[in-house]
């Protein structure tokens, strides 16, 4: 059985849906589905879905408590020894990017690089609009040339 990108993810996530828990943020906005599998390098891959569809409603710093807490809560209940990253960029349009500025992205790179002893083995982006690699050449400004390399 061969699966497209797209398919693939849409068949994990309705897969692991009924049996692994869904956090979301307060307006149901971002949507992240940790798989409770580990992996057979034993790292664990965590989906991140935007499921709003008005730009107005996405609230970055919403976003960044959740990602916080989700954080607290795998390195409390979790024996992985690093994650796999998946965002699924299905509804962000250009109205949610520009919410993205190089403080906020400063702030999140902070916190994954030096708050969290998370090790984060990849990032994967898919369903990605055309003017994404104009983001990520925006993101691995910030980052630092080592995890530059794993997206």
């Amino acid at each position: 059985m061969s699966f497209t990108a797209n398919d693939s993810l849409d068949y994990l996530i309705s897969a692991c849906a009924q049996r692994c828990e869904v956090v979301e943020d307060g307006r149901g906005a971002h949507q992240f589905f940790p798989i409770p599998l580990l992996l057979d390098d034993f790292t664990q891959v965590i989906i991140d879905l935007y499921a709003g569809t008005e730009d107005h409603l996405c609230d970055l710093n919403q976003f960044m408590k959740t990602l916080i807490m989700i954080s607290d809560l795998l390195l409390r209940n979790t024996r992985a020894l690093g994650f796999h990253i998946v965002l699924d960029l299905k509804n962000y349009s250009l109205g949610v990017i520009k919410k993205l500025t190089p403080a906020f992205l400063k702030k999140l790179q902070v916190i994954i690089m030096k708050a969290y002893p998370v090790r984060i083995k990849s990032i994967h982006l898919v369903n990605a609009p055309a003017y994404v690699d104009k983001l990520v050449t925006l993101v691995k400004m910030v980052l630092v040339p080592k995890l530059t390399k794993r997206v």
